[in-house]
Protein backbone atom coordinates (compact mmCIF):
# COMPACT_ATOMS: atom_id res chain seq x y z
CA UNK A 1 0.00 0.00 0.00
CA UNK A 2 1.41 3.27 -1.02
CA UNK A 3 1.14 6.38 0.74
CA UNK A 4 -1.70 7.53 -1.51
CA UNK A 5 -3.74 4.58 -1.70
CA UNK A 6 -6.91 4.03 0.93
CA UNK A 7 -7.79 0.82 2.47
CA UNK A 8 -10.56 0.26 0.11
CA UNK A 9 -8.40 1.47 -2.97
CA UNK A 10 -7.00 -1.87 -2.17
CA UNK A 11 -9.42 -3.81 -2.16
CA UNK A 12 -11.02 -2.24 -5.15
CA UNK A 13 -7.87 -3.07 -7.04
CA UNK A 14 -7.63 -7.09 -5.78
CA UNK A 15 -9.27 -8.34 -9.03
CA UNK A 16 -6.57 -6.47 -11.23
CA UNK A 17 -4.51 -9.51 -10.77
CA UNK A 18 -6.75 -11.51 -12.51
CA UNK A 19 -5.55 -15.44 -12.16
CA UNK A 20 -2.84 -15.02 -9.97
CA UNK A 21 -2.96 -16.70 -6.81
CA UNK A 22 -4.06 -14.80 -3.84
CA UNK A 23 -4.45 -17.59 -0.88
CA UNK A 24 -3.46 -21.26 -0.96
CA UNK A 25 -4.98 -23.23 1.66
CA UNK A 26 -2.85 -26.75 2.08
CA UNK A 27 -5.07 -29.50 3.59
CA UNK A 28 -4.24 -32.84 4.62
CA UNK A 29 -5.19 -34.74 1.26
CA UNK A 30 -5.87 -31.66 -1.36
CA UNK A 31 -5.21 -27.77 -1.57
CA UNK A 32 -7.42 -24.63 -2.49
CA UNK A 33 -6.48 -21.93 -4.47
CA UNK A 34 -8.75 -18.61 -4.54
CA UNK A 35 -7.28 -16.09 -7.50
CA UNK A 36 -7.15 -12.45 -6.85
CA UNK A 37 -10.16 -12.34 -9.29
CA UNK A 38 -12.20 -15.01 -7.21
CA UNK A 39 -11.32 -13.16 -4.15
CA UNK A 40 -12.54 -10.20 -5.38
CA UNK A 41 -15.95 -11.38 -6.72
CA UNK A 42 -16.34 -13.24 -3.73
CA UNK A 43 -15.79 -10.01 -1.23
CA UNK A 44 -17.97 -7.85 -3.92
CA UNK A 45 -20.84 -10.45 -3.51
CA UNK A 46 -20.53 -10.50 0.27
CA UNK A 47 -20.69 -6.59 0.53
CA UNK A 48 -23.27 -6.65 -2.04
CA UNK A 49 -25.18 -9.37 -0.31
CA UNK A 50 -24.71 -7.09 3.32
CA UNK A 51 -26.45 -4.00 1.73
CA UNK A 52 -29.22 -5.94 0.34
CA UNK A 53 -29.92 -7.01 4.13
CA UNK A 54 -30.05 -3.74 5.79
CA UNK A 55 -26.55 -3.20 6.62
CA UNK A 56 -25.40 0.45 6.60
CA UNK A 57 -21.99 1.98 6.47
CA UNK A 58 -20.11 2.18 9.73
CA UNK A 59 -22.08 -0.82 10.66
CA UNK A 60 -20.11 -3.06 12.71
CA UNK A 61 -19.82 -6.67 11.86
CA UNK A 62 -17.74 -9.16 14.05
CA UNK A 63 -15.79 -12.18 13.22
CA UNK A 64 -15.08 -15.14 15.46
CA UNK A 65 -13.77 -17.42 13.44
CA UNK A 66 -10.72 -19.78 12.27
CA UNK A 67 -8.81 -18.11 9.50
CA UNK A 68 -10.11 -19.53 6.09
CA UNK A 69 -10.82 -17.95 2.67
CA UNK A 70 -14.07 -17.31 3.39
CA UNK A 71 -13.09 -15.12 6.45
CA UNK A 72 -11.03 -13.34 4.50
CA UNK A 73 -13.26 -12.92 1.36
CA UNK A 74 -16.00 -11.48 4.24
CA UNK A 75 -13.39 -8.62 5.74
CA UNK A 76 -13.06 -7.18 2.59
CA UNK A 77 -16.38 -7.71 1.46
CA UNK A 78 -17.25 -5.53 5.02
CA UNK A 79 -14.85 -3.22 4.46
CA UNK A 80 -16.15 -2.89 0.55
CA UNK A 81 -19.40 -2.25 2.19
CA UNK A 82 -18.20 0.54 4.02
CA UNK A 83 -18.89 -1.44 7.11
CA UNK A 84 -16.42 -1.98 10.11
CA UNK A 85 -14.72 -5.39 10.62
CA UNK A 86 -13.85 -6.36 14.01
CA UNK A 87 -12.69 -9.54 14.01
CA UNK A 88 -12.26 -11.30 17.72
CA UNK A 89 -9.98 -14.01 18.34
CA UNK A 90 -11.77 -17.36 18.49
CA UNK A 91 -9.85 -18.10 22.25
CA UNK A 92 -11.45 -14.97 24.61
CA UNK A 93 -13.20 -15.43 27.44
CA UNK A 94 -17.08 -14.93 27.19
CA UNK A 95 -17.28 -12.02 29.30
CA UNK A 96 -14.51 -10.24 27.67
CA UNK A 97 -16.50 -11.59 24.01
CA UNK A 98 -19.84 -10.46 25.71
CA UNK A 99 -18.13 -7.04 26.54
CA UNK A 100 -16.83 -6.68 23.00
CA UNK A 101 -19.78 -7.62 21.34
CA UNK A 102 -21.76 -5.24 22.69
CA UNK A 103 -18.99 -2.14 22.94
CA UNK A 104 -18.68 -2.16 19.07
CA UNK A 105 -22.89 -2.54 18.36
CA UNK A 106 -22.03 -5.58 16.31
CA UNK A 107 -25.40 -6.15 14.01
CA UNK A 108 -23.91 -9.18 12.55
CA UNK A 109 -21.47 -12.33 13.95
CA UNK A 110 -19.62 -14.11 11.19
CA UNK A 111 -18.48 -17.45 12.76
CA UNK A 112 -18.62 -21.00 12.50
CA UNK A 113 -20.88 -23.97 13.18
CA UNK A 114 -18.10 -25.05 15.62
CA UNK A 115 -18.49 -21.81 17.57
CA UNK A 116 -22.46 -20.84 17.24
CA UNK A 117 -23.67 -22.87 20.06
CA UNK A 118 -21.06 -20.60 22.55
CA UNK A 119 -22.54 -17.37 20.87
CA UNK A 120 -26.07 -18.30 21.59
CA UNK A 121 -25.46 -18.58 25.09
CA UNK A 122 -23.80 -15.44 25.52
CA UNK A 123 -25.87 -12.88 27.36
CA UNK A 124 -25.72 -10.23 24.78
CA UNK A 125 -28.58 -7.23 25.22
CA UNK A 126 -29.04 -6.86 21.49
CA UNK A 127 -29.16 -10.60 19.20
CA UNK A 128 -27.17 -9.91 16.36
CA UNK A 129 -27.57 -12.06 12.87
CA UNK A 130 -25.36 -14.95 13.16
CA UNK A 131 -23.69 -15.55 9.73
CA UNK A 132 -21.95 -19.15 9.45
CA UNK A 133 -19.29 -19.33 7.09
CA UNK A 134 -19.22 -23.26 7.05
CA UNK A 135 -23.10 -23.92 6.73
CA UNK A 136 -24.41 -25.69 3.99
CA UNK A 137 -25.97 -23.53 1.19
CA UNK A 138 -29.87 -24.61 2.19
CA UNK A 139 -29.04 -23.30 5.85
CA UNK A 140 -30.93 -19.73 6.27
CA UNK A 141 -27.45 -18.63 8.36
CA UNK A 142 -25.23 -19.59 5.58
CA UNK A 143 -22.90 -17.32 4.16
CA UNK A 144 -23.58 -18.17 1.41
CA UNK A 145 -27.36 -16.73 1.51
CA UNK A 146 -25.98 -13.47 1.93
CA UNK A 147 -23.95 -13.65 -1.10
CA UNK A 148 -25.23 -11.30 -3.68
CA UNK A 149 -24.26 -11.91 -7.56
CA UNK A 150 -26.67 -8.57 -8.74
CA UNK A 151 -24.65 -5.20 -8.43
CA UNK A 152 -25.99 -2.90 -5.38
CA UNK A 153 -24.98 0.71 -5.12
CA UNK A 154 -22.10 0.11 -2.53
CA UNK A 155 -20.82 3.28 -0.09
Amino acid sequence: MTSGQTLQSVVDSLGEHAEKTALLVLGKKDRQRWSFQELAACARSFANGLVRQDFKRGDAVSLIAENSPEWIAAVIGIIRAGMVAVPLDVQLGDKTLVHTLQDSKARAIITTKKRVERIEKLDLKEKAKLILLDAGEDDEQSWKQVLEEEKTELP
